[in-house]
């Protein structure tokens, strides 16, 4: 099925632009907990993406990746919370001390360079952007799928510091968060 792939995206002309497709996509963000909920981790659920992938096998470090999600608009996934706790967690993520999504309402990710791997394997650069600071992060990306299922899936590990966020805590320490966090992602592009 990989090799179909490949030999589908050979044949295209150059530069295709693939529309990411909202339905079947998926941003996440995963944050560790510290303290008594060691072990623990809140998972923000992103959909509805909005964004492109543009190809060109005859050139493949010319490939692109445009991506951008609605800071407010994920489900928290974990299940592990009351949902009461889940309401409170929601509403703390969107707020100014973490997403700050009342200022800034998008999540962007815009690629500098791609470097193909292996046949269904890219490195991805590029500038994310949360809270309206925009920093380089690195995305390690696997093509699975082909034909009218092709799609993209990877994560990256970065710090919630990077963008101004400081990781909460309460209880005098006794409940924390880890300061790195891994985004996931799958994008549908067929």
């Amino acid at each position: 099925m990989k090799i179909l792939a490949v030999l589908l995206l050979l044949a295209a002309p150059s530069g295709v632009e693939f529309p990411i497709q909202a339905k079947g996509s998926v941003l996440r963000i995963l944050v560790d907990k510290t303290g008594i909920y060691s072990g623990k981790r809140h998972i923000l659920e992103f959909s509805g993406l909005d964004g492109k992938l543009v190809l060109d096998e005859s050139n493949p470090a010319a490939a692109k990746v445009e991506l951008q999600v609605k800071a407010s608009e994920f489900e928290l996934r974990d299940d592990w919370l009351s949902s009461k706790d889940s309401k409170s967690v929601s509403e703390y993520a969107v707020s100014d001390k973490v997403l700050d999504a009342g200022h800034h309402p998008v999540i962007r990710f815009q690629s500098t360079s791609v470097e193909r791997l292996q046949a269904d394997t890219w490195n991805v650069k590029g500038q994310l952007e949360i809270r309206g600071i925009s920093k380089p992060v690195e995305l390690l990306a696997r093509q699975t799928g082909s034909g009218n299922a092709l799609a993209f899936e990877g994560n990256a590990n970065f710090g919630m510091k990077q963008f101004g966020i400081k990781p909460p805590s309460a209880a005098l320490g006794l409940i924390g968060t880890k300061e790195q966090l891994r985004l996931e992602f799958r994008l549908k592009v067929r």
